[in-house]
C-alpha cells in the first residue's frame, strides 16, 4: 500500500515537471547524425561521467548517433585556451577547424562563464564573440543547441557568497537567449534551473566548490538540458494488451506480446522502447529522494492491470522470483504492477560506463599529453611517435559497436500469478 501511494504521489509530480507552457518543437536526433560537444571546461569534465550522451542515446535507441567531446577547459568564444604557445587568433582558428574536422550535424556550444568575470562591460564583447563564433559553425548548416552557463552556487564561509558573480553570469545567459533566438538556434536555460534549485528551502548543492559540477550535479545537468529540449515530455496511459476482460496499461511506449491467461494466472512479455532514465546514484547514495529521478524512473515503468478476478496476486519477471510484487486485488480495483527497478537501470548504468570509455580514448586520440613533441614545435624530438596515435581508433570503434547494442532495450517476460 506504501508504495502505491508513492507512486501516485509521484505521478501528481509529472505535471509540473514534464508540461512546456510554449508551443516549440520537441528537439530530436535523426540516424546518422554526428553530435559536437564545444565549450569550456564544464563542458569537457561532462565526458567524465556521460550523463547527458547516456540520455540522448538511450532516449533513440533505433538510431546510430556518434558523439564526439571538443570541450577544452579555460576556453572562451575567442579559442583562448586552445592557443597554446600561439596567440588567440590561431586559438580561434583551431578552435573552429577542430569542429569542422568532426563534421557534425548537432553542435552543443557551451560558453560564457569565463567571459563573465569581465562584468558587465564585457557583454559588448562577449556578444561579438559569441556571434562570430556561431558564423563560423553554421557555414555547413548543423542544427546548433546553445547552452547557458550554470549558477556559481553558495558554498559556506569562508567562501565568498556568489550574488554578485550570479548577477553577472545571468548578463551572459540573457546574451546568449538573445542570440541564440535571434539566429533560430535551440537555447538551454542551464543557469535559470540552477538559480531556482538554490532559492528552495530543499537546495542542495551540485557543485564540488560553487563553480565545478559534481556527479550529482552532472546528472541533473543532464537532467535540465533534456527537459529544455522538450526531449522527455508528459505521457499518459496507453492499452497494450487485453485477455478474458483484463486489460494492461502503460504510460511509455512498450511492446506487448502474448498476454494470455493460464489457469487464473496471466503472462505477457514486454520491450520497453528505450531504456529507463539512469537514476541519480549520488542522491541514492546518500539516502536523498530526489522527485526527478522518481518520476523518471520508476512511476512510469509500471504496469497497470484492471479487471483482475479477486484474490491475492504475486507479479514477477519469469526467472526473477526473489523480485516479485504481491497484493491482493478486489472488484473494481485498479493495480500498479513495478517491474523490478534494476532490470534495465543495471543496462542504462552499463551503457554509461562503455561511453565514458569511450570518451577516454577519444580524449587521448585528440589531445595526447605530449602533443608539443608529436606535432608541435618539439616534434623533432619523438614526432615518430606520433604514428601510434590513429591507433586509438579501432579501439574507438570497437567501444561504439558495443554501445550500439547496449542502447537496444532488451525484451523480458513476465507473470502475474494468482496465489492458493
Amino acid at each position: 500500500m506504501r508504495r502505491i501511494v508513492v507512486t501516485l504521489a509521484c505521478l501528481f509530480l509529472l505535471v509540473p515537471i514534464l508540461s512546456r507552457a510554449d508551443d516549440a518543437p520537441e528537439f530530436e536526433l535523426r540516424d546518422g547524425d554526428r553530435v559536437v560537444f564545444v565549450g569550456n571546461t564544464f563542458i569537457e569534465r561532462d565526458q567524465v561521467y556521460g550523463y547527458l550522451e547516456t540520455m540522448l542515446t538511450a532516449r533513440w535507441p533505433d538510431r546510430n548517433i556518434t558523439f564526439r567531446n571538443l570541450g577544452w577547459s579555460g576556453d572562451t568564444v575567442w579559442g583562448e585556451a586552445r592557443a597554446g604557445f600561439d596567440t588567440p587568433i590561431e586559438g580561434f582558428k583551431r578552435l573552429v577547424e577542430q569542429v569542422e574536422t568532426a563534421m557534425p550535424t548537432v553542435i552543443f556550444v557551451g560558453y560564457g562563464t569565463n567571459e563573465s568575470f569581465a562584468g558587465a562591460s564585457g557583454v559588448a564583447p562577449f556578444r561579438e564573440g559569441l556571434v562570430r563564433l556561431l558564423e563560423q559553425l553554421e557555414k555547413h548548416k548543423p542544427r546548433i543547441v546553445v547552452l547557458s552557463p550554470i549558477p556559481h552556487e553558495r558554498i559556506v564561509p569562508p567562501l565568498p557568497d556568489p550574488e554578485e558573480r550570479n548577477a553577472n553570469l545571468k548578463l551572459y545567459t540573457d546574451a546568449m537567449g538573445e542570440i541564440s533566438s535571434e539566429r533560430g538556434h535551440a537555447f538551454v536555460d542551464i543557469f535559470g534551473r540552477g538559480m531556482q534549485n538554490m532559492s528552495e528551502a530543499s537546495f542542495k548543492p551540485r557543485s564540488e566548490n560553487g563553480m565545478h559540477l559534481s556527479r550529482d550535479g552532472y546528472w541533473h545537468f543532464a537532467s535540465d538540458v533534456l527537459f529544455g529540449l522538450k526531449v522527455w515530455s508528459a505521457h499518459s496511459s496507453q492499452r497494450v494488451g487485453e485477455c478474458d476482460g483484463v486489460s494492461l496499461d502503460s504510460f511509455l511506449d512498450v511492446e506487448v506480446a502474448g498476454f494470455v491467461r493460464e489457469a487464473g494466472s496471466y503472462r505477457f512479455d514486454a520491450t520497453f522502447a528505450s531504456l529507463p532514465v539512469l537514476p541519480n546514484f549520488s542522491a541514492a547514495r546518500f539516502g536523498r529522494k530526489d522527485p526527478e529521478r522518481t518520476a523518471n524512473t520508476e512511476s512510469l515503468r509500471m504496469f497497470l492491470v484492471r479487471g483482475l478476478p479477486p484474490g491475492e496476486y504475486a507479479f514477477r519477471v519469469v526467472g526473477k522470483p526473489m523480485d516479485e510484487h504481491r497484493f491482493r486485488a478486489v472488484v473494481g480495483a485498479i493495480h500498479w504492477l513495478h517491474p523490478p527497478p534494476d532490470l534495465e537501470a543495471r543496462q542504462s548504468q552499463e551503457l554509461r560506463q562503455a561511453i565514458v570509455q569511450k570518451n577516454r580514448l577519444y580524449f587521448h586520440r585528440w589531445r595526447p599529453q605530449n602533443e608539443t613533441y608529436l606535432f608541435g614545435f618539439r616534434k623533432h624530438e619523438q614526432g615518430n611517435n606520433a604514428a601510434e596515435i590513429p591507433k586509438f581508433d579501432p579501439l574507438v570503434e570497437e567501444l561504439e559497436a558495443k554501445i550500439a547494442k547496449l542502447r537496444v532495450p532488451v525484451k523480458h517476460s513476465y507473470e502475474l500469478i494468482r496465489q492458493p
